[in-house]
C-alpha cells in the first residue's frame, strides 16, 4: 500500500518510518526545503519522563512509553542524547500541594524513580537552587533533536521511502478506495495514494478542511502558543533542568541544557493570533522575576533573547489544556485517512509511540494496485527544485560558467529522467544517510520481510519490495514480490 505523509517533522517522520518498516511504500511530502523546520525545530529539546499528564489522556498514555522507546531508539542509532533528570521546586508553601499534585500523577502514570526531596537534598544536587521542596526525576533528558530526525529519515530512506520537499499538499479528496491529493507549488498536480496521514502541525486544521468529505464538525479550532526563549551568557550553573511547578498554559519559564553545554530560560507562554517569530527583547523583565524565584543569584544582563516556537493548541487562554487528538477512520468514518492535531510538548518524547500506534489497524487492508507513479512524479518534482538550485548556485559562483540546468539533466535514465541514485543524492538523501552513525543503517534492509504486524490505521501491504530490483531500474521501474505478512525470500 502507498502511504502518503503530509509534513516532515518529528512526528510525520516517525509515522512514516514506521509504515515503511511496515512494508508500506511511503511518500512524505513537505512543503519547506528541510526536515523540522516548524514546530519540530523550536522546542526544548527535552525527553519528558511523562509526569504531569491526567490519567486516561493520550499524553498520559504516549509519553512514558514513547520515553521508553526514544531512549532505546537513540543508543541503537547513535543520536545524541543524556540523561541529566529534573528537579520540579516548589519556591514557597502555597506551591507545595501542587508540587505533591504533580508526585501523585507521575506514580500514577508510571514514571520510574520519582521522588519528593527535601532542601537540604535539593541544595545538594543543585547547589545555585533555592526551594523550599522538590521532586526528582530520574529519567527526564535532553536530545539533538535534528539528529533525531536524520536518524528517522536514514531508517525510512533505507526501506525505500522518499520525501518530496517543497512540495505543499493543497487537497485531499476520496478516489477509487484511496486518496487524491492535489500537490501545489510550481508544479501544480494530482497524485493518488492508497492511504493519507495529516502531520502538518501548525497547517493540520487548513489541511483537514481541505480535505473532500471529513466532517467540518471534527476539525478543532487552532490556538496559537508563543513561546520565547532567551539564552544565559554566562556558564550554566546547573547540571539538571529546573523546573517550577506548572502554569496554566505551559509548564512555566524552566532552566534547559543542551548538549553543547549552554543553559537557556523558557518557555512562556504568549497568546497570538498569527505566526510570529521574533522575541520580544522587553519580555526579559518578566524573565528575570520568574527565574530569581528559584535562582536568586540571576546576575542583571545576563539573558539574551535567543529563539521562539508556536505551539498548535487546540484550547485558548483560561480553558483546560485539551489532549492530542489522532482522528482515524474509527472517529471520523473515512478510511485510510488519519488528521492529527494539536500534537505539541511532549510531541517529540511521544513520537515513536504515536507513529507505532498510528500505523495500526486490523480492519484495513491493502487494495493490491500499485502507484509507484506517484512517488515518481513527487520525488523528479523534488529532485527538480534541488536541481535548478544547485545549477543556479554553481552558475552564480563561476560567474556564468558553470553547469547550466539543461546540461545537468542530460544523459540522465529514460527520457533524460533522474535515476533513483540521483534522486536521493539531489534530496540530500544520500549525504543525510552518510552523516548518520554506522548502528543508525546497521537494521533490516527493505527487501527483508518485516515480520508479522497487527496495525491499527494502515495495515501492512501484502507485498515487498525485492533487493535485486533496486538501484539502475529508477523509481518509476520498481517491481514488488506479493508475498504474505510472514513471507520470506
Amino acid at each position: 500500500m502507498q502511504v502518503l505523509v503530509v509534513g516532515a517533522g518529528v512526528v510525520g517522520l516517525a509515522i512514516a518510518r514506521a509504515a515503511a518498516i511496515a512494508g508500506h511504500d511511503v511518500v512524505v511530502a513537505e512543503a519547506a526545503s528541510g526536515i523540522g523546520t516548524g514546530v519540530s525545530s523550536r522546542n526544548s529539546e527535552v525527553i519528558h519522563a511523562g509526569l504531569y499528564y491526567p490519567t486516561g489522556s493520550r499524553r498520559a498514555y504516549y509519553c512514558p512509553r514513547g520515553r521508553r522507546m526514544l531512549y532505546e531508539f537513540c543508543a541503537s542509532h547513535g543520536v545524541p542524547h543524556r540523561k541529566c533528570g529534573k528537579l520540579v521546586v516548589a519556591t514557597n508553601a502555597s506551591e507545595i500541594e501542587r508540587l505533591e499534585a504533580v508526585y501523585k500523577q507521575a506514580q500514577l502514570n508510571g514514571v520510574e524513580g520519582v521522588e519528593i526531596v527535601d532542601v537540604a537534598t535539593a541544595k545538594r544536587l543543585e547547589p545555585a537552587l533555592a526551594c523550599v521542596a522538590a521532586m526528582h526525576s530520574p529519567e527526564t533528558g535532553i536530545i539533538d533533536s535534528h539528529r533525531f530526525m536524520l536518524a528517522l529519515r536514514g531508517d525510512l530512506e533505507d526501506r525505500g521511502g522518499m520525501i518530496a520537499f517543497n512540495s505543499p499538499i493543497e487537497r485531499l479528496r476520496p478516489a477509487r478506495g484511496g486518496w487524491e491529493a492535489a500537490v501545489g507549488g510550481s508544479e501544480p498536480q494530482w497524485l493518488s495514494f492508497d492511504a493519507a496521514v495529516n502531520c502538518a502541525g501548525l497547517g493540520a486544521q487548513r489541511l483537514a478542511r481541505a480535505t473532500e468529505s471529513y466532517p467540518s464538525g471534527r476539525v478543532p479550532r487552532l490556538v496559537l502558543a508563543k513561546g520565547n526563549y532567551f539564552g544565559f551568557s554566562g556558564q550554566p550553573v546547573f547540571s539538571r533542568l529546573i523546573y517550577p511547578v506548572p502554569v496554566p498554559g505551559g509548564l512555566g519559564v524552566h532552566v534547559t541544557l543542551d548538549l553543547a553545554g549552554r543553559m537557556r530560560f523558557g518557555p512562556d507562554v504568549e497568546w497570538i493570533e498569527r505566526e510570529d517569530y521574533d522575541v520580544d527583547k522587553s519580555r526579559a523583565l518578566a524573565f528575570y522575576q520568574r527565574i530569581r524565584d528559584y535562582w536568586p543569584g540571576l546576575p542583571d544582563n545576563s539573558l539574551v533573547p535567543d529563539y521562539c516556537g508556536i505551539r498548535p493548541k487546540l484550547t485558548g487562554p483560561g480553558e483546560p489544556a485539551a489532549d492530542f487528538m489522532i482522528e482515524g477512520p474509527q472517529q471520523h468514518g473515512l478510511a485510510r485517512i488519519v488528521h492529527l492535531f494539536g500534537i505539541e510538548s511532549p510531541g517529540l518524547t511521544c513520537s515513536l509511540s504515536i507513529a507505532e500506534d498510528v500505523v495500526r489497524d486490523p480492519r484495513l487492508h491493502p487494495r493490491g494496485r500499485d502507484h509507484h507513479a506517484s512517488a515518481s512524479r513527487l520525488c523528479r518534482r523534488s529532485a527538480r527544485h534541488r536541481s535548478r538550485r544547485q545549477a543556479r548556485q554553481r552558475h552564480s559562483a563561476t560567474g556564468g560558467a558553470g553547469v547550466r540546468e539543461p546540461e545537468a539533466r542530460a544523459g540522465r535514465g529514460r527520457r533524460g529522467l533522474p535515476s533513483r541514485r540521483e534522486v536521493q543524492q539531489l534530496s540530500g538523501g544520500s549525504r543525510a544517510l552518510a552523516d548518520l552513525p554506522r548502528g543508525a543503517r546497521q537494521l533490516p534492509r527493505c527487501g527483508q520481510s518485516p515480520g508479522k504486524h497487527h496495525h491499527r490505521y494502515f495495515r501492512p501491504g501484502a507485498r515487498r519490495r525485492a533487493d535485486r530490483d533496486r538501484g539502475s531500474r529508477g523509481i518509476a521501474g520498481r517491481r514488488t514480490i506479493e508475498v504474505g505478512l510472514q513471507g520470506s525470500e
